[in-house]
């Protein structure tokens, strides 16, 4: 306990140490979080959310936005979704 009882004599130094504790501790965290995530990509685990499935129907209101019976809008309220998720279907390539 005598290097710690040194610490604390001197205000600057102490508060210097701690920084630089401190800065290793996060270091090593980031490292650490860093390494578990690879681990785990390389396990194949996925980090994103599971695509939303498609309702019954796409295709065909699809089709009829394609043919400009149906603005984007429209079409995503018939779908149930928001627009921007049907114009991301839209933008898929199509064998999926």
């Amino acid at each position: 306990m005598k290097s710690l009882d040194r610490l604390g004599r001197n205000y600057d130094e102490m508060t210097k140490q701690l920084d630089i504790i401190t800065r290793e501790k996060g270091a090593m965290n980031h490292q650490r979080t860093m390494e578990g995530l690879a681990a785990a990509r390389a396990r194949g685990v996925r980090f994103c959310r599971k695509p939303m499935e498609k309702p019954e129907g796409y295709e065909a209101t699809r089709a009829r936005w394609a043919a400009k019976e149906l603005s984007a809008r429209k079409a995503a309220e018939l779908l149930g979704v928001s627009p921007p998720t049907f114009l991301k279907w839209v933008k898929e390539p199509a064998h999926e």
